[in-house]
């Protein structure tokens, strides 16, 4: 078990002086989520707040506090510590909204994916039911980004992935992303111009350019906040959904292809792959931790991300008809509160520049990949026939 994960030794019955669960001195109150001392506390929110990035060779540093000792500990393992005991990044001036915008996902997919279909199916129904009461397509959104991240924060991610791995995750939120656009209108028109056509094919690489770019879209969505939500810049490292993470420098990007048999020439890919995997990290989730988006604007951010992924001339109709009816209702809301409609959205598409250079950065990871004659498809994936069972079921009921 990794020392960073361990708490200071418990005190016997009813503790009169309570310890900070970073370093074990006098803890002063709970800091973004977590008993702490004011030191500890205030140490996060440096390090989030001015986004600074840590770096140790050794990772296994002692930050329990020593009044003894000169000299601070080392800011690396302190920092690794305060995610492992519970301290929030998105905590660090959290805005004023009540329910997190992003939750790391977890959970078996299949459960997910039926959770899913089964939500938008009921939601559906209830539509149909009440022909004059619809929501709003903000609302629409916001209740979608409740669905599929309804589930508990999960702890910090304690494995360094491999390739396989990032083949696994690509391929675990395909499957959510199937289940979205089969169950969800939004989403399906963004995709679809009939409204009885469903996402079968088997693997996301089987998957024609524009819808492709929506998919990378959406998988890259969510390995950014992650990364943002999980500490990733602070450590350097790309955090994906499935809470494995990726080392953003030469050597661990070497093991990172290194250790799966498929790579072939894993140094040379790392050298190549090296630079658009920072620039994922180190400019774009940057860009998104800094914004400290509420639930609605990451709402907002997430589906205009996804529409935008197309190009003008290829959107649909019914895509580009909910576009302008969400930008209408969001001049109507916001009007009423006083708040300058251009701002707002000029906020949202400076952000918007940072996902579509993540999907740029993207490109060229796959494009390194395929140059180098390993294949993203897994030989063995049996998963994926029951998802696609599932999900076509719940539509067609």
């Amino acid at each position: 078990m990794s020392n960073f994960s361990m708490l200071p030794p418990p005190v016997d019955g009813i503790p009169q002086d309570l310890r900070c669960l970073v370093c074990a001195d006098r803890a002063e109150g709970f800091h973004f989520g977590c008993l702490s001392c004011a030191a500890c506390g205030a140490f996060f929110r440096r390090s989030i707040s001015d986004q600074k990035v840590y770096y140790c060779l050794t990772r296994k540093c002692s930050v329990i506090y020593d009044p003894s000792k000169k000299g601070g500990c080392c800011r690396y393992c302190r920092f690794t510590k305060c995610l492992a005991v519970g301290m929030l990044p998105q905590e660090v001036r959290a805005k004023r909204s009540s329910a997190p915008a992003f939750l790391p996902l977890s959970g078996a997919v299949r459960d997910r994916a039926r959770a899913l279909a089964a939500a938008a199916a009921a939601q559906q129904a209830q539509l149909q039911q009440q022909p004059g009461v619809d929501g709003t397509i903000v609302e629409r959104i916001l209740h979608l980004r409740r669905e599929l991240h309804n589930e508990p924060p999960m702890p910090m991610p304690n494995e360094r992935t491999i390739f396989s791995s990032l083949r696994h995750a690509l391929q675990e939120e395909f499957e959510i992303f199937r289940c979205l656009a089969n169950s969800h209108s939004l989403i399906r028109e963004l995709i679809f111009d009939n409204d009885s056509d469903i996402l079968v094919c088997a693997h996301w690489c089987d998957l024609e350019p524009p819808v492709r770019d929506i998919f990378l879209m959406y998988f890259l969505h969510e390995t950014l906040f992650c990364t943002a939500r999980g500490g990733g810049i602070q450590l350097d490292r790309l955090i994906l959904p499935n809470r494995s993470f990726v080392e953003l420098n030469e050597h661990y990007i070497s093991l990172f292809f290194m250790e799966d048999p498929t790579v072939s020439e894993p140094a040379s890919l790392a050298r190549l792959c090296s630079s658009p995997f920072s620039t994922l990290v180190q400019s774009c989730a940057r860009t998104i931790q800094s914004a400290h988006l509420d639930e609605t604007d990451s709402a907002i951010l997430f589906y205009v991300s996804l529409s935008q992924s197309v190009a003008p001339m290829q959107r649909l109709p019914a895509a580009e008809r909910s576009r302008h009816a969400m930008f209408a209702e969001l001049a109507h809301s916001l009007e009423a509160v006083g708040v300058d409609f251009s701002v707002k959205i000029g906020n949202v598409m400076f952000l918007l520049e940072s996902l579509l250079n993540a999907v740029t950065a993207m490109h060229e990871i796959i494009s390194f990949v395929y140059v180098s004659g390993t294949i993203w498809k897994e030989v063995k994936n049996e998963e994926e026939v029951p998802v696609t069972t599932s999900c076509q079921s719940s539509h067609s009921s």
